[in-house]
């Protein structure tokens, strides 16, 4: 949270938690990385102050770009906090659009505990390694909720998403699996409901996870393995093709693919109908029909932007942009314009409910003067 709009934004976020019995941390915006900003050392000792007077403050965002600012909050905050530090790159010095960026391990030795990285670190092409994976073991893949873009959705082990929010075919998948190879996945509440009635309580479940803290966090786990997804699929890969390892999966996976054949074919009977207003299935299948392939698709908050998350179809990763866990009215169309930016060849669509729009539709005078067309 920002402090810019005085102290009782952390009360009233906390207020707003409590309403619908949820429990957090706030994060407040201490330094900013990006060149030019307006916050001054006033502003950030005021907002430690804030921070430092509530008990829902956890920590604070600091300027990752400057060891010596890092440095100089680490005293202000002690050692009680955490700080979390955006404007991190593996090449550090001036970014795009004014951004600089700092070394990760500089930022970790000045104090920071945890750094957010975005736009600085790349992930590029790390869906072929599963790909590979999944072709040489003959498996379907089932992608988490709001992760249908992880696997393009031309090929044909992309069983699609899992879930409450997902298909029936890549849930029923879920339900039955012996084995679960649970790849860079918390298993969250988006894709299970922290539920047995959405993974199979008998499954014995293998997961590969970055973050230590995620790993049998939700679902009791046979086999945890701490690493960068894209690294140890590709050593899995390596070993069981040099160990030669065969799986008797044929009848498992061909039932599948039958039956996502026939999920696909149903699914695009549906129609708009003469009904108004326009019901959500007969929607998505005009959709399908229009949008290029390689179009990247932002989407809000609500029920109609969850369900196209598995939707519509998605073939050129990433591109699928959602606010997850946060449920961010408002956001669809503010990441639009961004992803338009980043990549102005692509067709970008934004979905939102009208909540959203009216949120954010002052932003189409934006579009206009930039040209983010």
């Amino acid at each position: 949270a920002h402090r810019i709009s005085g102290p009782d934004i952390v009360d009233g976020i906390a207020a707003g938690w409590a309403d619908v019995e949820r429990i957090g941390g706030i994060l407040l915006l201490a330094q900013m990385s990006s060149r030019g900003n307006l916050l001054s050392p006033d502003y950030t000792k005021n907002t430690i102050e804030t921070g430092k007077g509530s008990p829902h403050v956890i920590g604070y965002i600091g300027n990752g770009s400057s060891t010596e600012e890092i440095i100089q909050l680490r005293v202000l905050v002690g050692e009680g906090q955490m700080i979390w530090t955006p404007g991190i790159n593996l090449d550090s010095g001036a970014g795009k659009m004014g951004q600089r960026y700092g070394n990760p391990r500089d930022s970790i030795a000045s104090g920071a505990d945890i750094i957010i990285v975005g736009s600085g670190i790349k992930y590029n092409a790390k869906y072929k390694e599963v790909i590979k994976l999944a072709e040489l073991c003959n498996l379907p893949i089932v992608t988490a909720a709001g992760h249908g873009d992880a696997i393009p959705f031309n090929h044909k082990l992309n069983a699609g998403q899992m879930g409450p929010r997902g298909n029936p075919v890549a849930s029923r998948l879920v339900k039955n699996a012996d084995v679960i190879l649970a790849i860079g996945t918390r298993l969250g509440f988006n894709s299970t409901f922290y539920s047995y009635e959405n993974i199979n309580k008998e499954a014995k479940i293998i997961q590969i996870e970055l973050e230590k803290t995620m790993l049998g966090k939700y679902f009791p786990v046979k086999v945890k393995i701490h690493a960068d997804a894209a690294t140890a699929t590709k050593q899995l890969y390596e070993e069981i093709k040099k160990e030669k390892i065969k799986l008797n999966l044929k009848d498992w996976t061909n039932s599948y693919l039958k039956e996502r054949k026939e999920y696909l074919i149903n699914r695009n009977k549906e129609n708009l109908g003469p009904n108004f207003p326009i019901q959500p299935k007969g929607l998505f299948k005009q959709l399908r029909k229009v949008l290029p392939k390689r179009s990247a698709i932002t989407l809000d908050a609500g029920t109609l932007c969850l369900q196209a998350t598995d939707a519509l179809e998605y073939y050129d990763p990433p591109s699928l942009f959602t606010p997850l866990d946060f449920g961010l009215v408002g956001f669809s169309f503010a990441c639009g314009l961004g992803v338009k930016v980043a990549k102005p060849k692509k067709t970008v669509v934004s979905l939102m409910g009208d909540g959203g729009f009216g949120m954010t539709i002052s932003e189409l005078s934006t579009a206009v003067e930039y040209g983010i067309n």
